[in-house]
């Protein structure tokens, strides 16, 4: 930068006229301080101002003028007067058209009013391009402007030159992000008339913020990056980034699915197959990388170790991808991670859903088949093949079983006159888990009939064994025969009643107590018979079995019999029916209170209803381990329960939620004030903000005053 220097003196020596009158002044004066310099190339015009005094008496007129010419140098105004209102002259210097080098002239102030001329030595300094040190895995920021050098491999334009120092077969990468239409290349030296190692004018297909990726450094040289633009005379701020290859970014928006990659498995969820798909996004700060997703899935009660996945598909950076596994265990539970992998053999940071655990196979298989079938008179007492027995009602056994653990299981039977072929399915017995023992109840069936039967095992899904006929006998032949003498007729009058006071309980009533007394009138064609009341009484919603809940003591024909069922439970609706029973086993045909009219058996028939206050706050699902500033997953439960321990679906105040331990000093956020819904309240989205052990969350109520503590539980960092 050119120091511009003010007059302050007035150096006779200088003239080369001594003179009368006018005396001609000029400053500078001494060699080389009329001096600057610019870069090569580099289109700014550098200035300089010479001051012109008259140092005698009378009027000063002046000229001045570049000595040799040169093109580099010019004066303006070339003439003037001193103190009339003339500009000083203006010293310019182009250094547009010049190498590198050191360029002198002079230039020449004459007076022509007065005496003396004035020599003022000029020097130019044109240095080459001034080239920054950068090192790899650094950054540098600047703004190239008119005054940088022109750029060596790009005529007309501007540069900015960094160093490094390079080992041979190393690879960088080179990135720049600039506010103009950039261009960037990268060489061993400044030759122009040698094309450089690589250049860029855009990246990846997309102009404006060039990229050379993974260049390989051919040997230990120190290698120059060109920072220029595309257009002749752009300019504006640039960032420039040097690096090494980098690793991928850890995948994030995880996601399990199952092989059709379409139904998704939530955390924890079971599976029915054998096969999982994992999915996650994947990115690099290496933009032309293509990315593979690695992944590890084992057994929760087994650690990571490394992939035992076959990787993925390769993608493109920010895209979905994806890796499969199949031969999955059966009836055990997984945790899986997942990283990304780059073309170049890098992988990046493993992540993982954080789920215990993240989903579980448990593959459903069909029942096996019912094994011990048997055949029994209503009493219980067994039938033999082929026998006759005089009962109308007859009960049917198998033993079922399922390879899957849980199941709800139950029998199926079909009982056919024999002459007539199996089609499916006539009756069941009542749904248990992992079966057993089951039986299922047949008839009323006509006197004088003789039937066949076969059995199947069924599960909660509808999935069923094989059937299994009874006997070893031909399906022409007998299994049983039903010679039964007359049977009771269907009971009439049927009433339920308050147990305590014997009031009637309206249908679809309240009954004020846990017991509820069931009466009919029972009658018997053979009036010297006995004759009881059978009861079934169910929950609404719960098909009736055609078994007896509940009987009455055996009484005559044509009395009314009443039966006390219970305790049921409380705020349940209940639906019942009612059957004969003589004294030898016979039965009529249920009967659905209420009989005429009737009401749909989703409607109840009575219920016990108490709205019992809660006397307690209990953690239906406790917190589990969980991430910070993750929701606690699966979300937490608070239940009202009454004094039996029973949900108080009376209650539907506000539960709170806050940190009761606290170590970590940690903030716990989310949605902390629930309104219970029938007793329960869910905090869907809770979470703790800072990694710590034993956290526990204290849930309470104001009216009444109750509170609870949960387990403790620890928040991870990852």
């Amino acid at each position: 930068m050119a120091v511009v220097l003010a007059a302050t003196t007035c150096r006779l020596d200088q003239l080369v006229i001594h003179p009368q009158g006018a005396l001609l002044c000029v400053t500078p004066s001494l060699p080389d301080t009329l001096a600057d310099s610019a870069a090569a190339g580099s289109g700014v015009l550098r200035s300089d101002t010479i001051s012109i005094m008259n140092c005698g008496g009378g009027e000063l007129r002046w000229t001045a003028a570049v000595q040799r010419g040169s093109a580099w140098l010019a004066v303006q105004p070339d003439s003037g007067a001193v103190g009339v209102g003339t500009l000083p002259p203006q010293v310019t210097f182009n250094p547009a058209a010049l190498d590198a080098g050191v360029y002198r002239d002079t230039i020449v102030v004459t007076s022509t009013t007065g005496n003396g001329v004035a020599l003022i030595p000029v020097r130019f300094d044109v240095h080459p391009c001034r080239v920054a040190p950068l090192t790899i895995d650094e950054s540098a920021a600047a703004t190239l402007t008119p005054a940088d050098c022109g750029a060596p491999h790009r005529p007309g334009r501007y540069a900015r030159l960094y160093a490094f120092p390079g080992t041979a077969n190393d690879s960088v990468s080179i990135e720049v992000a600039a506010i103009y239409d950039a261009y960037v290349a990268l060489d061993t030296a400044l030759d122009p008339g040698a094309a450089p190692l690589a250049e860029a004018g855009q990246c990846l297909g997309a102009t404006g913020d060039p990229c050379i990726y993974y260049q390989r450094l051919p040997r230990n040289l120190s290698y120059i990056i060109e920072v220029t633009s595309a257009d002749s005379g752009d300019s504006g701020a640039f960032a420039l980034h040097l690096v090494h290859p980098r690793l991928p970014d850890a995948p994030r928006s995880l996601d399990q699915r199952l092989p059709d990659s379409v139904t998704s498995v939530s955390p924890g969820a079971t599976v029915g197959q054998t096969s999982i798909l994992l999915r996650a996004v994947l990115t690099d700060p290496d933009l032309g990388d293509s990315l593979h997703l690695e992944a590890e899935v084992r057994p929760v009660t087994v650690g990571f170790t490394g992939p035992n996945v076959p990787n993925g598909p390769a993608v493109a950076n920010g895209q979905v991808a994806w890796a499969s596994l199949a031969g999955l265990s059966d009836k055990t539970s997984y945790h899986w991670r997942v990283r990304a992998g780059d073309n170049t053999g890098r992988s990046g940071a493993w992540a993982s859903p954080g789920g215990n655990p993240d989903f579980v196979v448990n593959v459903s298989h069909p029942p096996l088949a019912p094994t011990a079938l048997g055949q029994a008179r209503g009493d219980g007492t067994g039938i033999l093949t082929g026998a006759v027995t005089d009962t109308n009602v007859v009960i049917l056994s198998g033993v079922v079983s399922d390879p899957d653990p849980g199941d709800l299981l139950r029998l199926d039977v079909e009982v056919r006159q024999v002459g007539t072929g199996f089609t499916g399915p006539t009756h069941s017995s009542p749904a248990a888990q992992d079966g057993g023992q089951m039986q299922a109840v047949v008839g009323p069936l006509p006197s004088g009939t003789s039937y066949h039967w076969r059995a199947r095992a069924v599960d909660q899904s509808g999935d069923t064994s094989a059937w299994v006929a009874y006997g070893g006998n031909a399906e022409t032949a007998t299994d049983f025969g039903i010679a039964a003498a007359d049977r009771p007729d269907p009971p009439t009058l049927l009433t339920q009643l308050q147990s305590g006071d014997g009031s009637p309980i309206p249908v679809g009533g309240t009954a004020v107590a846990s017991t509820v007394a069931l009466s009919g009138v029972v009658s018997e064609p053979n009036a010297g018979r006995q004759v009881l009341l059978d009861v079934e009484v169910a929950p609404v919603g719960q098909a009736f079995t055609g078994q007896p809940t509940a009987s009455s003591p055996l009484g005559p024909s044509a009395s009314t019999a009443t039966v006390t069922v219970g305790p049921v439970s409380e705020n349940v609706g209940y639906h019942w029916q009612a059957q004969a029973r003589d004294d030898g086993g016979r039965t009529s045909g249920w009967v659905a209170f209420p009989e005429a009219p009737g009401n749909p058996e989703s409607d109840p028939d009575f219920t016990y209803r108490v709205l019992a206050p809660p006397v307690r706050l209990v953690f239906t699902v406790q917190p589990t381990t969980t991430r910070f500033n993750n929701p606690i997953a699966p979300p937490v439960v608070v239940t009202a329960q009454d004094a039996n321990g029973q949900t108080s679906i009376g209650f539907t105040g506000t539960v709170t939620m806050s940190l009761n331990t606290n170590f970590a000093g940690g903030t716990l956020n989310g949605t902390t004030a629930v309104t219970a819904v029938a007793g329960v309240a869910t905090f869907s989205d809770l979470r703790i903000d800072r990694p710590g052990i034993l956290y526990s969350l204290r849930a309470s109520t104001v009216q009444p005053p109750l509170s609870v503590v949960s387990a403790s539980f620890n928040v991870t960092r990852k």
